[in-house]
């Protein structure tokens, strides 16, 4: 079998300030459809979880015709900065920044939607709630209490600890702990994390796909603000416990193909016609 054609298509780029985010802008097949999307994604362990999942969102996305910019925020991935910097104010302006970014790629856009996984979305939220230029928003489990996010990753990252082959430290034996599987969290960060909550914040988004998966989410809240805020919103539930379990190869982590086409035809289903 012959090795893949590269994607020509596919265009790494450093964008926002002092061009300090990284960020890989996926040029649309055939002809422009004036839509353009940003992919939020998650943080911590997620984000390696579901980095192929959400690049092969954003192919699709590109090959049903809409330029997508997908990208790590600063102090993640391949951004500046260190993984002790993150804030979540910083990531909602980082947002902004790659929407900028994508704008500048593709001057023909009309329309930007936001597409976000967990924590990512939550973010996408908080931009679009910021500004006025957001079409759509597709959301995928988004985090709307922090508080028991981290209860989350606490018990996870215990679980975790209790099946490796080390010794906590002192810090982990006494309960404190200044990172969660592997990744730094700030006492700043965490403060940002406790005082997370869904907020009332007028959105004029004009649609909205919230899609569940996780068995924890809940995303009733949310469904309700967005509607009250007057956006058409639909939603998709497709409980998927599988997807969430830890592994230690993430090469190993299924692709959600199903999940990902309904992210695609919600964001596409009213462009592509």
């Amino acid at each position: 079998m012959s090795a893949a054609s590269p994607d020509l298509r596919l265009q790494p780029c450093f964008f926002g300030p002092d061009d300090s985010l990284f960020g890989c802008h996926h040029a649309p097949e055939g002809e422009d459809r004036h839509h353009g999307v940003v992919v939020c994604p998650p943080f911590g362990h997620e984000a390696l979880q579901f980095h192929r999942a959400l690049a092969q969102l954003a192919g699709h996305l590109a090959r049903a015709g809409c330029p997508v910019l997908r990208f790590d925020p600063y102090g993640c991935g391949d951004s500046a900065g260190d993984g002790t910097e993150g804030r979540l104010a910083r990531w909602v302006e980082d947002i902004a920044s790659a929407i900028e970014a994508l704008r500048a790629r593709a001057p023909g856009l009309r329309r930007v939607s936001l597409v976000g996984l967990r924590l990512g979305a939550t973010l996408a939220l908080r931009c679009a709630a910021e500004r006025t230029d957001v079409d759509g928003l597709a959301l995928w489990d988004p985090i709307l209490d922090g508080r028991a996010y981290l209860e989350q990753l606490d018990r996870l990252h215990a679980g975790v600890l209790a099946r490796a082959h080390v010794l906590p430290t002192a810090a982990e034996s006494s309960g404190a702990r200044d990172q969660r599987l592997g990744f730094p969290l700030s006492a700043e960060f965490v403060a940002d994390l406790l005082s997370l909550r869904l907020t009332d914040a007028p959105l004029s988004v004009r649609k909205a796909l919230v899609l569940r998966s996780h068995p924890q989410a809940d995303t009733a809240p949310l469904v309700e603000l967005l509607r009250v805020g007057g956006a058409r919103v639909t939603t998709h539930q497709s409980l998927q416990p599988e997807l969430w379990r830890w592994e230690e190869d993430f090469g190993r982590q299924l692709v959600p193909l199903p999940l990902l086409r309904r992210l695609v035809e919600g964001l596409v289903e009213d462009v592509v016609a």
